[in-house]
């Protein structure tokens, strides 16, 4: 059963960037974890672009990866955790675990923002490179933020006291 949900980012604070990557992890109540993030199969596909509202031209692809980051080791410079209940749990299995795609202006820091705030209410920014996109340098800024005022970790996740807006 899902517990704890954190959020991460291996790069903070470098301004305009694009370089660096934002994921979650899952961490389960018998002590396992796995890490779950967006990637890109093919930059260059028009779906990287934009979305095709009706799918028959460029349909959207399962662009969501799991174990990924745990396999390359990645090192996380801002994370995040939050304490969920049984049923929070389910419900966040089902929204990690929906349909996503990869693009330009769908990035693996807006994918990881999102989810995250859908499970658990707290919003964290990520614009960055101008405004056009989101970045996981911005995302790990706004972790770091978060973190200054409150401290979390595995064992000791903020409560999420509702879930599955």
């Amino acid at each position: 059963m899902l517990r704890v949900l954190g959020i991460h980012s291996n790069v903070v604070g470098e301004s305009n960037s694009v370089a660096g990557h934002a994921w979650l992890t899952m961490h389960f109540g018998n002590g396992r974890h796995t890490s779950v993030g967006l990637w890109c199969t093919s930059m260059l596909s028009l779906r990287r672009f934009f979305k095709d509202p009706t799918g028959a031209i460029d349909p959207d692809t399962f662009d969501i990866n799991i174990g990924n980051e745990d396999r390359r080791a990645y090192h996380a410079k801002a994370s995040r955790y939050y304490g969920l209940t049984s049923a929070q749990g389910v419900a966040a299995t089902r929204v990690i675990m929906a349909m996503s795609t990869w693009r330009y202006g769908h990035t693996c820091a807006s994918w990881a923002r999102d989810v995250a705030a859908r499970i658990t209410g707290e919003e964290l920014r990520s614009e960055g490179f101008g405004g056009l996109t989101d970045t996981p340098s911005s995302l790990g800024s706004a972790i770091a933020q978060r973190e200054a005022k409150q401290l979390t970790s595995v064992r000791r996740p903020k409560p999420v006291y509702g879930v599955g807006r």
